[in-house]
């Protein structure tokens, strides 16, 4: 078995063995889509901080339908570190520290996948695609999610609050990290490319004055 395939069932294989997933695939399966019209009880912190992991769980399917389908052109180090630490992350989060104040970075990014999804939804229309032109915002929008969880978890850690405080520190760690790594995609797929875009249009159809460059020529030449 190829080492990535073995390494994704493997990380499956830890996940579905964890009592917590194992009680409720047993248990609760079959009221995953029927609990809000079943129970309309309002849920405590902890419940919603649970389906919030649920989520991630979800979300990493996504990986592994791309390495299913072969589509290793889709399978980046951004979207395979950012799935799997999430996963890692809130399984930890839900175990040691289901309450307080986790559940701001929650709601946050709960808020920007409501958003992202909603985006990916109607991209499966052809006839709407050519109206979606806020892609790029999506990403800004991600890392503005991020400085709102690293200005509001450094708060938290610097005013003494009683939460603790290796959290606040991984946190922290991590949200510097997700702006590194997103902040270097949004320069290379949006600024980039488009500085290179209009240097290529400016070879080939010249400044708005008619000249065009000729510093590309041979020096005989220019």
């Amino acid at each position: 078995m190829p080492y990535g395939d073995q390494l994704l069932w493997n990380v499956l294989a830890f996940y579905l063995h964890s009592p917590d997933i194992y009680d409720f695939l047993r248990r609760k399966f079959f009221l995953v889509f029927l609990y809000p019209f079943l129970n309309m009880r309002p849920i405590s912190l902890f419940q919603a901080l649970w389906w919030y992991f649920f989520s991630k769980f979800i979300e990493f399917m996504d990986t592994v339908l791309m390495v299913l389908r072969k589509k290793n052109n889709q399978i980046t180090f951004l979207h395979v570190f950012h799935h799997a630490s999430m996963l890692n992350i809130w399984w930890c989060s839900v175990k040691l520290i289901p309450g307080g104040q986790s559940w701001f970075s929650a709601s946050c990014n709960s808020l920007v996948h409501v958003v992202m999804y909603t985006y990916y939804l109607l991209n499966m229309f052809p006839s709407l695609r050519k109206h979606l032109w806020w892609k790029r915002y999506l990403t800004q929008f991600q890392l503005f999610q991020f400085v709102l969880i690293l200005i509001n978890t450094s708060y938290i850690y610097l005013s003494g609050c009683h939460f603790p405080a290796w959290s606040c520190r991984m946190l922290i760690s991590y949200m510097v990290l997700m702006l590194v790594l997103f902040g270097n995609f949004y320069l290379k797929s949006y600024v980039s490319s488009r500085k290179q875009s209009q240097e290529k249009n400016r070879m080939e159809h010249g400044d708005r004055n008619g000249n065009f460059k000729t510093d590309w020529l041979p020096q005989f030449m220019s």
